[in-house]
């Protein structure tokens, strides 16, 4: 069913048939990440929950990690770490951020304090020029949201190797 009033908005209501042919299988289906990588990584993105989220991962990942809301913030924290802690082994960041510096400049900025850096732009547009020319606009590797636990691990087992 389709519930729509101008000016407030629309709800759609979408039934489906249960299916009582399917079983459950008895396996765990949890997510297993052991710790089979280390170093440090800074991830810029805007969405809270996506932040956090990929934190986590990234920690039982065995990384130690850096979070930033906008591409000035990731800046910041990235002259801090460098003066303070070393290096970061990759940055991981999202390509748009409205109304901040975004992934694009972020790169951008990256690259005239460490042209080597290995940055990952990850989205979920998938029709930006940018994901499909990566390599064109400075980033090493991109990661198309969602993306699972294996899909990073691959994308970063690449930081310590030529890409």
């Amino acid at each position: 069913t389709v519930d729509s009033k101008i000016g407030k908005g629309t709800t759609f209501t979408i039934e489906l048939p249960v299916n009582s042919d399917i079983t459950t299988p008895d396996t765990d289906t949890s997510v297993k990440i052991s710790p089979l990588q280390s170093g440090r990584i800074l991830i810029m993105d805007d969405y809270p929950t996506i932040r956090l989220s990929l934190a986590l991962l990234l920690k039982k990942m065995g990384y130690h990690v850096d979070e930033a809301t906008c591409g000035n913030e990731a800046l910041k924290i990235y002259d801090q770490t460098i003066s303070e802690q070393g290096s970061y082994d990759a940055v991981i960041t999202d390509l748009t951020v409205p109304g901040a510096m975004g992934g694009k400049e972020l790169a951008e900025e990256l690259h005239r304090r460490n042209p080597d850096l290995y940055i990952i732009v990850s989205s979920g547009y998938s029709e930006e020029v940018i994901l499909s020319r990566y390599k064109e606009f400075g980033f090493s590797a991109v990661l198309h949201k969602p993306y699972s636990p294996d899909e990073l691990r691959e994308v970063l087992s690449c930081t310590h190797s030529k890409y």
